[in-house]
C-alpha cells in the first residue's frame, strides 16, 4: 500500500506539477543540533514554526529561510542550516535545526579612533595615534546559555574608560521579561567645547583631566511578542569639566557651569522584522523612545526628548534592494540647552551624506535616506585549511554596490552665525561599495557629495562580535 501511495504522488506531480505544492507538510517534532552551550528554550522563543504546524510547501520553504534568519540576527551562531528529516508518504517531517555557535568568550583587543568618522581623524586631525583608543573589551556573549552578555571594557588611550554591563533577557520562564544593569566612569584631557562654522572646535589641557565622567543605569524590557519590544530605565549621570572648559564656552552646562548631575528616565518601544538586521534586504524597523533627563528639582538638567525612527526595505527581484530610512528628534522644552544637550546631525549615524566633515548642533532635527542596493557577489568561502575550528570554516562573504540620496534639517531657534547650515535643508548624493563578513560585519567604502558641491571618499565600519 504504501508503494501504491508513493507511486500515485509521482503521477499527480507529473500531471498536476501544482498539486505538492498546495499540500500541505506537518512538523511533527523540532530539534537542535550543535548547541553545546545556548539553552534550546533560548532558541525556540525566536522560531515562528512550532511543532504540530501544518503549511504548504510554499510556505515551509519561505517559513524555514525566516527562521534561519531570525537565528542568525541573535548573533550567537556564525551559520545555521534548517533540515527537514524523516519526510513520511502523508507529509509529515521532523525539523533538524543545525547550529553553529560563535565563540562566546570574545576579548577583543580595542583600537579605534576617537573622532567622529575616520575622514575626520585622517584629514583634519592628521591621522594622529594621540587620537586613538586601545585596550581590551571582554565580552562573555552568553553567560548562561540564555543569550545574556556580561561585558568589561579597559580602555586607555584619548579616552580612559573603565565600564562593566550585564543584560539578561529572559527573567521569567515564558522569556517575556529581562533586565540590564550597567556603570561606567571616563575621563579627557581634550573635549570639544563648542561648534564653529559647523566644526567642532578642541580645547585640551595636558595637565589635569579636564572632563571626567560617571554613570549607572538599570533598566527592564518587556517583549510579548518576537518582534516587539519594550523598555524602560532609569539612569544617573555625573559629569565635570575645569574651569577653563567653562570660562571658553559658558554654555557648555549653562551659565558658566562645571558640574551636571541629573538623573534620566527612558522608556522605548520598537517593532523589528528586518531579514538581516545588519544589512536588511526585506522587512520593516521602527522605533520612538522618551526620554527626561532631570527627574529632581536639584538636577542640573531639564529636558524632555522623543525621538523616533523608521525603516523600509524592499527587495527587487533577486539582486536589488530599496531602502528608506526616517529618523528624527525633538525637544519639547522651548528653554536653551547645554551645549552638550543641543547635538543633532553628524554625530553616530545621523548624517546627512557627504556631510562627514561637519556637525548642525540644535533643537531638533529630522533626516530621510534612501538608497538602491545591488547584490554583487554571494559567496561561501571554506578556510577549512586555515582555520580549524567547526564555526569558522566557512567565510561567508557578500558585496554590494549602492547609490543613494539623504536629505536633513536642523531647528535651531538660537542659531548664531557659528551654526550656519542650521535651518535650512541639507542635500547629499553618493554612491558606496559594501562588503558583508559573516552576515554581521559590514564595511562601507563610499564617495559623496553635498549641496556646496564637495565631494570626498569616507571609509565605515560596523559590525557584532
Amino acid at each position: 500500500m504504501p508503494h501504491k501511495r508513493i507511486f500515485f504522488y509521482l503521477i499527480l506531480c507529473f500531471c498536476c506539477p501544482n498539486y505538492l505544492s498546495a499540500q500541505k507538510v506537518t512538523i511533527d517534532s523540532i530539534y537542535f543540533v550543535g548547541n553545546r552551550k545556548t539553552r534550546t528554550s533560548t532558541i525556540y522563543r525566536e522560531l515562528t514554526l512550532h511543532q504540530g504546524d501544518s503549511l504548504t510547501q510554499e510556505d515551509l520553504s519561505k517559513a524555514l529561510e525566516l527562521n534561519r534568519l531570525r537565528l542568525m540576527n541573535m548573533s550567537l551562531f556564525t551559520r545555521v542550516t534548517m533540515n527537514l528529516k524523516n519526510w513520511s508518504a502523508n507529509n509529515h517531517a521532523n525539523l533538524e535545526i543545525q547550529v553553529y555557535e560563535t565563540w562566546y568568550i570574545w576579548p577583543i583587543p580595542i583600537f579605534e579612533i576617537a573622532d567622529r568618522n575616520f575622514s575626520v581623524w585622517w584629514n583634519e586631525h592628521n591621522h594622529s595615534f594621540s587620537r586613538a583608543n586601545y585596550g581590551l573589551r571582554t565580552t562573555y556573549r552568553n553567560l548562561t546559555g540564555r543569550r545574556d552578555p556580561l561585558q568589561f571594557v579597559a580602555q586607555a588611550g584619548y579616552t580612559p574608560r573603565y565600564s562593566l554591563s550585564y543584560s539578561l533577557p529572559a527573567l521569567n520562564q515564558t522569556q517575556t521579561l529581562g533586565m540590564n544593569i550597567s556603570t561606567n566612569y571616563a575621563f579627557n584631557r581634550e573635549i570639544s567645547v563648542l561648534t564653529k562654522g559647523n566644526k567642532l572646535e578642541f580645547f585640551r589641557d595636558n595637565q589635569q583631566k579636564i572632563v571626567k565622567s560617571w554613570g549607572l543605569e538599570l533598566g527592564f524590557s518587556y517583549r510579548p511578542k518576537l518582534l516587539s519590544l519594550q523598555s524602560l530605565s532609569i539612569t544617573y549621570g555625573d559629569v565635570q569639566v575645569a574651569d577653563t572648559v567653562a570660562r571658553y564656552n559658558p554654555d557648555y552646562f549653562l551659565n558658566g557651569a562645571t558640574r551636571q548631575q541629573y538623573f534620566s528616565l527612558n522608556y522605548s518601544i520598537g517593532f523589528d522584522n528586518r531579514d538581516n538586521r545588519p544589512y536588511p534586504h526585506s522587512g520593516i524597523s521602527s522605533y520612538v523612545t522618551i526620554s527626561k533627563n532631570g527627574l529632581l528639582r536639584k538636577d542640573d538638567v531639564n529636558n524632555l526628548f522623543i525621538r523616533a525612527g523608521f525603516s523600509k526595505y524592499f527587495p527587487i527581484g533577486k539582486r536589488f534592494t530599496w531602502e528608506t530610512i526616517f529618523r528624527g528628534r525633538t525637544n519639547l522644552m522651548s528653554a536653551k540647552q547645554p551645549y552638550n544637550f543641543s547635538r543633532a546631525l553628524g554625530y553616530g549615524s545621523d548624517v546627512v551624506r557627504g556631510y562627514q566633515y561637519y556637525v548642525v548642533d540644535g533643537k531638533d532635527f529630522g533626516i530621510l535616506k534612501n538608497a538602491l542596493h545591488y547584490k554583487l557577489f554571494d559567496k561561501e568561502i571554506p578556510l577549512t585549511q586555515l582555520i580549524p575550528m567547526a564555526s569558522f570554516r566557512t567565510l561567508p562573504i557578500q558585496v554590494y554596490t549602492a547609490v543613494g540620496g539623504d536629505v536633513g534639517r536642523v531647528n535651531d531657534p538660537f542659531q548664531t552665525a557659528a551654526n550656519p547650515f542650521a535651518n535650512q535643508w541639507l542635500y547629499g548624493t553618493g554612491v558606496a561599495l559594501n562588503f558583508v563578513l559573516y552576515y554581521n560585519l559590514v564595511y562601507q567604502i563610499e564617495y559623496n557629495w553635498n549641496h556646496k558641491g564637495e565631494s570626498a571618499l569616507f571609509l565605515n565600519f560596523k559590525g557584532v562580535f
